[in-house]
């Protein structure tokens, strides 16, 4: 299991308890009608960074891995130019056309890890894709991590496996080369498709 120590000690100094890991939850601003959100999903160590369009409600999700670093935190997804640093207690986002805001902590949830919901072998499948992620060998973090996959990367959804983790199911998934794993549902998507589970914005 991965720990970002810098973000997980600011989660744990605005008073997040001690026995739990912790997902922080950011502000960072609009431009141009579009408002700004992050997400530190502390058991995968990614940062989810959700566009809304102010004017219709659409959003739109990249997910940062954890890059290079002079000092500090930071998450870096290629595909979007979105970069997330954190240093000293303070984060910004900066966009691929430069601008730049400053991130203010919001909230901070305690993710569960309780099994909810039934297995239903009748589920799937189902045309989605990942925004990006880790793949793991089973329905959560503490299972081997088996892979990852990028943004925007074509996948089946099989089935829901009824463990969830702070309000998405972990899913049994397949890739293009046959590869089967576990992916969070936070990171997924299926265009068209109401599927509860899964984040399923911005497809």
């Amino acid at each position: 299991m991965k720990y970002n120590t810098a973000l997980v000690a600011l989660a744990l100094s605005l008073g997040a308890p001690t026995m739990s890991l912790a997902n922080v939850n950011y502000a960072c601003g609009a431009l141009n009608g579009i408002e700004f959100t992050a997400t530190y999903f502390d058991e995968e160590d990614v940062v989810g960074v959700d566009a809304r369009n102010q004017s219709n409600g659409q959003v739109t999700r990249a997910v940062l891995n954890p890059a290079v670093s002079g000092s500090g935190s930071r998450f870096f997804d290629p595909s979007t130019g979105l970069d997330f640093a954190e240093h000293q207690g303070q984060a910004f986002l900066t966009t691929a056309s430069g601008a730049h805001f400053n991130c203010v902590v919001t909230s901070i949830d305690e993710p569960g890890g309780n099994a909810v919901g039934g297995f239903d072998p009748q589920i799937g499948p189902f045309a989605g894709f990942s925004f990006g992620g880790n793949l793991r060998d089973g329905p959560g973090t503490q299972f081997a991590d088996v892979g990852s996959t990028f943004n925007g990367q074509p996948m089946t959804l099989l089935t829901d496996s009824g463990i969830q983790f702070n309000g998405y199911s972990w899913w049994v998934v397949q890739l293009q080369n046959g590869q089967q794993a576990y992916q969070w549902g936070g990171l997924l998507c299926a265009p068209g498709l109401q599927l509860a589970g899964i984040f399923n914005e911005g497809c």
